[in-house]
């Protein structure tokens, strides 16, 4: 059942996922300021919500065929999103997983879009799902941002 142009755009959504999880993670860990209890918590949550995202995508490159990125080198190789090894004020922190996340859910549209073509439903259901949780997400970032 193997798609291999749907693996390969999974492959690269499981990169970018990791990339964002990763620095979701040291935001959580460094975030300083006036807004430390409020994205301490958040960023937390919102890295536990994309571990579990992050196994399912490569769940799904398993059940079609494929197979799951299985280092932090073939990730990184994969993935558009950068690592941020800076220490930002906490504003910034937020700005930039607001535009991580913006990317993220054009390329899962992008995936959609692949898997449609294909005829490949489960792929489908699971990037419309995210798409549906991660824009109300970028809603919320957005809301936090504004003056």
């Amino acid at each position: 059942m193997s798609d291999k142009a749907i693996v390969e755009a999974l492959q690269k959504f499981q990169a970018d996922a990791t990339v964002y999880y990763q620095k979701l993670r040291h935001y959580h860990w460094h975030v300083q300021g006036k807004g430390f209890f409020v994205l301490h918590q958040r960023f937390e949550e919102m890295y536990s919500h994309w571990a579990d995202l992050i196994d399912d995508i490569a769940e799904r490159i398993l059940t079609i065929g494929g197979h799951a990125l299985p280092t932090l080198k073939e990730v990184l190789g994969h993935a558009e999103l950068k690592e941020d090894a800076r220490f930002p004020k906490a504003d910034e922190m937020v700005v930039n997983i607001t535009k991580d996340l913006e990317y993220i859910v054009k390329q899962a549209r992008k995936v959609k879009a692949l898997a449609e073509e294909h005829d490949d439903a489960g792929t489908v259901d699971m990037m419309d799902e995210l798409c549906d949780v991660e824009y109300k997400n970028l809603w919320m970032l957005h809301a936090f941002l504004k003056d």
